[in-house]
């Protein structure tokens, strides 16, 4: 007797069809045959393709939250860490976030997909909010501080699926959130951050 396809390999599988083909070309058939199932064993399992994403979708904000969303009361650590997560998602899943936001506008369901998503940048949001709070990050609307760390990294793994990886240098977190806090952080924030030896942002 077979054993049963786990709904881990199903939901690799559809984000990978839909990483290729986008959302309105992938089929549930696609998916079917890309995670080693028959279409009605899919359909009776999720039942529509708009289903097979919000699970996709659920799963990888909830792998998000897990790593990103902590506050720890040492700001580097958690920024680091942030974006550590953001940087590592956004290379395995770039494709298919980029196919997704290309969609968006013409395809109305996909916004209740959208919404996983949102619900991590929130929690990380609150966690800018609370050092802003503290003095340790320049005041202004946490979202638009979290979309000032981020956008580069969405950015980043955007443009590495045009070029060679030979063109992009190597990701350093650590440079990285030494060069953020240089415009967000407090001054001491910012001096202390840049390791000695590397160029200041």
């Amino acid at each position: 007797m077979r054993r049963p396809i786990p709904d881990e390999q199903i939901l690799d599988a559809a984000l990978r069809v839909i990483a290729e083909r986008g959302y309105r070309g992938a089929s549930t058939q696609q998916i079917a045959q890309a995670a080693g199932i028959n279409g009605v064993t899919l359909f009776r399992r999720y039942g529509s393709k708009k289903a097979i994403l919000l699970a996709a979708a659920a799963r990888e904000a909830e792998r998000l939250g897990v790593g990103a969303i902590q506050h720890t009361d040492d700001l580097v650590k958690d920024l680091t860490r942030i974006v550590d997560v953001f940087a590592q998602h956004a290379h395995t899943r770039g494709r298919v976030i980029a196919a997704l936001l290309s969609e968006l506008p013409r395809e109305p369901e996909l916004a209740e997909v959208v919404q996983y998503p949102l619900s991590v940048a929130h929690g990380v949001a609150g966690i800018l909010a609370r050092y802003q709070a503290s003095g340790q990050l320049r005041p202004g609307p946490p979202i638009l501080v979290l979309m000032a760390l981020l956008g580069p990294i969405m950015m980043r793994a955007v443009a590495g699926n045009v070029l060679s990886a030979a063109m992009l240098p190597p990701f350093d977190s650590r440079a990285y959130v030494a060069t953020f806090l240089a415009g967000h952080g407090d001054a001491g924030a910012s001096d202390a951050t840049t390791p000695a030896g590397w160029p200041q942002p």
